[in-house]
């Protein structure tokens, strides 16, 4: 019973990586075009589905959990799957278990990559923005050493725009 439930929390966590990865191209996309609106509701999807993420983590705990009790392993914390993999007596469980975590180490390390592209180009476009704001406000000009004694001189701007205006 409680292989079922585990192999039914690791399916559904399958499912919910898909997804995942699904909307972290989404966020590519949207990130790449600049649709910033389109982004937030990308972003409030991956919310919620990090939100089942978390159930599925539960319910797979608790058939780990189960499993122990039922082999008479009274360990405090759950097995790892590997673990589990390794105590299934059965090997149609067992491969099926070890085919479940090949799974889902190749898609977390995809969701991982997706994400680390998501931020670079995040981290770009930020630069970009920074780059333009200074080309259109200008860099306050600093003197490169000042006399502590000295009260700062004020600094001016060469931009496109006159912000005192």
């Amino acid at each position: 019973m409680s292989l079922r439930e585990l192999q039914e929390s690791l399916q559904l966590t399958h499912e919910l990586y898909e997804a995942l990865i699904d909307l972290a191209k989404q966020k590519k996309d949207c990130i790449v075009q600049n649709q910033l609106n389109e982004l937030t509701l990308v972003m409030a999807k991956e919310s919620r589905l990090l939100k089942k993420m978390s159930e599925a983590e539960h319910a797979r705990t608790q058939a780990i959990l189960a499993f122990q009790r039922a082999l008479g392993i009274s360990r405090g914390e759950p097995l790892t799957l590997t673990e589990v993999a390794r105590m299934v007596t059965s090997p149609e469980d067992k491969t099926a278990i070890e085919g479940w975590i090949d799974r889902l180490l190749e898609q977390a390390a995809k969701l991982r990559e997706l994400n680390d592209l998501n931020q670079a180009l995040t981290r770009q476009a930020l630069d970009f923005v920074e780059l333009s704001l200074d080309l259109l406000t200008g860099v306050p000009e600093q003197a490169v050493y000042q006399a502590p004694s000295q009260t700062p001189a004020p600094t001016s701007r060469n931009g496109l725009y006159d912000f005192k205006a």
